[in-house]
This record gives structure tokens, sequence and C-alpha cells, in this order.
């Protein structure tokens, strides 16, 4: 009972925190919009290169990176000459491969098993602004699942009980804009909660994803 109890503890403390980090998320992005000199609004596609990290390492063994897209809409929110917030809402395809083992059914698979987990992702990005036209950006991310696919053998499976449905990250990255409104950035998104179900708690899973993206700003 004692266990149960505390473990319950565990579960509330980081669903608070959760709730902090977005409602400081929600607060800074309303007040960047009062305070916001002038708004754009952008559209956004690319390539996303994902994997996934685990607290284990006979685990993270079995990973590999695999390639998916991602496409999406944002907002500039622009506070200075040099500060922005982009808020984006963005639909991403993630996951990894899995090398040949028994994860899905009795007998092993006779390839690697491709993993796809989709999500609506909702990025608050903090961006600064060079003069030239280079931009750094820091801000969290809340995803949500949509659903999540296994592919074993040329089967798909539906896995998406054994994922959590929300998965919070913390984005950096390095983009270019020219001055006719089109961009280029990669984004590192480094998932900071765990993404899988039904696994013990000395063990996780986390998302890690590279982004490269290009798209255009309506100046």
């Amino acid at each position: 009972m004692l266990i149960v109890f505390k473990l319950n503890i565990n579960k509330l403390n980081k669903f608070f925190k959760m709730k902090k980090i977005l409602l400081f998320s929600l607060m800074s992005m309303l007040f960047t919009i009062t305070n916001a000199q002038d708004i754009v609004f952008g559209l956004k596609a690319g390539l996303n290169t994902s994997n996934w990290y685990s607290s284990n390492d006979d685990y993270s063994d079995m990973y590999d990176t695999r390639s998916s897209v991602h496409v999406g809409a944002l907002l500039e929110l622009n506070i200075n000459e040099k500060f922005s917030l982009q808020p984006e809402i963005i639909y991403n395809i993630t996951g990894a491969k899995v090398n040949p083992i028994d994860v899905t059914r009795d007998e092993v698979p006779s390839s690697d098993v491709l993993i796809d987990v989709q999500y609506i992702s909702v990025p608050l990005m903090l961006q600064y602004k060079f003069e030239n036209n280079f931009l750094l950006e820091l801000g969290p991310q809340m995803g949500f699942l949509v659903d999540a696919r296994a592919n074993v053998d040329g089967e798909n499976l539906d896995i998406k009980d054994n994922f959590e449905k929300r998965d919070l990250a913390l984005n950096a990255g390095l983009g270019y804009e020219f001055d006719n409104g089109i961009f280029f950035n990669i984004r590192y998104v480094y998932g900071m909660s765990k993404i899988a179900r039904n696994v013990d708690y000395s063990h996780w899973i986390k998302n890690n994803i590279f982004q490269f993206s290009t798209g255009y700003r309506f100046l």
C-alpha cells in the first residue's frame, strides 16, 4: 500500500510540474501577443530523423534512426528588432527502427520493425535574430499523440495503447531567413517525458529528434 502511495505521489508531482510549464508558456505567449509590434503568419515542412534513447543501455542498442516528415504552421510575434516569440502547430511523424526482437507477437520478426508514432506538436520558441539574418531559438514543446503503428514483416499493427498521450520536449535550433520570407531551420527536439507505457519504473524510453525544415513567412 505504501509503495502504491509513493508511486501516486510521484505521478502527481510530474503532472503538476508539466502543468506549471504549460501555464508559464501560455502566459508568456499571451503577454507577448499583447506587446508584439507585428504578427507574421508562416508555413513550414521538412524531414524528421528520429530515434529513442533509453535508461537501459541494452534497450538503446536495439533502436536505430528512422526518417519521416513534418508539416505545420506558425506565427511570428515580433517583440523588438532582436527577439520574437514563435508558437507553432505541427503534424509530426516520429518513431524508430527496432532491431528484430519479439516485441509485438510470439515469433521474432525477420527484419527491422518500423515504428510510426504520430503527434500534433505545439512548440513555443523564443528566437534571437542576428543582423546577418541568422537566428537562434529555444523553447518547450508539447506533443499530443494521434496514432502509433508498427510495421512487422509487412503487417501494420495498431500499438497506440502502448504510448503515452502526451510528450513534453525541449527544443533548440538554428535558422536562416531570406528577405523575401523563405527560411531554413535545423532543430533538435529533446524528449523530457517517457513515451512508452507498460514498462517498469526502472526503465523508460524518450524521444530524440532532429528536424530539418524549410518554409515561408508571409511578410
